[in-house]
C-alpha cells in the first residue's frame, strides 16, 4: 500500500488533538485564548 502525504505531516496526533480540543468547552478555551494573544501581539505592533 502506498503511503499517504497526510500520514507523515507533523502535528497533532489523533489522541493529542482530543486531548486538546475534544469538548466543545475546550476547544472554545483553546480559540478565545489564540485570539486574545493576537489581539495583544496586533496592539504592540502600533
Amino acid at each position: 500500500m502506498a503511503t499517504n502525504r497526510v500520514q507523515l505531516q507533523r502535528g497533532l496526533s489523533i489522541t493529542e488533538l482530543f486531548d486538546r480540543y475534544g469538548t466543545e468547552d475546550k476547544c472554545r478555551q483553546a480559540l478565545e485564548a489564540a485570539l486574545a494573544a493576537r489581539f495583544r501581539v496586533s496592539i504592540l505592533r502600533r
